[in-house]
């Protein structure tokens, strides 16, 4: 009896860890191999983000490096300046990063600002990735009027998208 649940168990883990998806991009390995703290690129955007200094983080929007362009537009969902709604659709829209799009849509929904509304509805419809698509629909949840809502409500019955909910 003791030994069948093991067993069940043993393989249970064995399902799970099987199912977990192997691959690796480009920029989860680039994380894997820094010590964000002797980047001292990410140090000043910290120490921006802790002095909720909107100016200088928006200037790393542009940076070359895909982990310091990320690590300035999450610190927007903690600063949550309106001031920089603006960049950071822009960043929604037009950045080739999964990672970065949807960096871009959690902050705004931190903002909580319904200006953002339109324009998260529009990156909704263009957008083609799953997990960025999540971000957008929690941020309109955040970010919405009554426009939003009716958006969410009825985002269940369309075939096409109900895959995102799953």
């Amino acid at each position: 009896q003791l030994k069948t649940i093991h067993l069940i168990i043993l393989l249970f883990f064995c399902f799970s860890f099987s199912c977990t998806d192997k691959r690796i991009n480009e920029f989860d390995n680039l994380e894997l191999k820094v010590n964000k703290f002797t980047n001292s690129e990410l140090q000043k955007i910290y120490n921006f983000q802790n002095e909720r200094n909107t100016k200088e983080l928006l200037k790393f929007f542009e940076h070359p490096e895909l982990i310091c362009r990320e690590a300035s537009i999450l610190a927007m969902a903690s600063v949550q300046d309106t001031i920089a709604i603006i960049n950071l659709i822009d960043a929604l829209i037009n950045e080739k990063s999964i990672k970065i799009r949807m960096a871009a849509a959690f902050s705004i929904g931190q903002t909580g600002s319904k200006i953002a509304e339109i324009a998260l509805l529009n990156a909704f419809r263009k957008e083609n990735s799953n997990k960025v698509k999540v971000k957008i629909l929690e941020s309109i949840g955040k970010c919405g009027s009554d426009t939003g809502l009716m958006f969410l409500a009825n985002i269940v019955d369309t075939s096409k998208d109900s895959a995102i909910l799953n």
